[in-house]
């Protein structure tokens, strides 16, 4: 199980498309603007795996600032199921995506916060955005 990518956005939308969900990300994210410190912000994390051939895996995922031991949200576990097929599209290359919606998510200060991934309690990658205060 391989994570492809990770998405930071303001919201998602799930469209049912007969046998699938097609996810529309609205407004990708680069950098969370805030007007003030500590401030409340709510946003996406979208997460896509791929290779869901191995053994069944157990996901935890924290978001968090860079350095800091504590967590600003925790989710988990998530159970990922394997074996995942999809009509031609290699094996190696077939997966999912799923979405975490954050809501009013404090943020205690300005810098680099990171989603950290961990496949069964092993950290696998961290990916960062910066929270910055808006000029006026």
């Amino acid at each position: 199980m391989k994570v492809s990518s990770v998405i930071y956005a303001e919201e998602v939308l799930q469209e049912n498309a007969g046998t699938t969900v097609r996810n529309h990300i609205i407004n990708p994210l680069s950098v969370i603007l805030v007007p003030f410190t500590p401030a409340t912000f709510t946003f996406v994390i979208t997460i896509n795996l791929i290779d869901l051939t191995d053994n069944p895996k157990e996901i935890h995922v924290k978001f968090k600032k860079k350095g800091d031991e504590k967590s600003v949200v925790e989710m988990g576990p998530i159970n990922v199921p394997v074996g995942i097929s999809i009509p031609h599209i290699p094996t190696e290359f077939a997966g999912l995506n799923f979405n975490l919606n954050l809501r009013n998510v404090v943020l205690p200060s300005e810098g680099e916060y990171e989603t950290e991934i961990y496949f069964d309690n092993v950290l696998t990658g961290s990916y960062p955005i910066n929270v910055v205060k808006s000029i006026s």
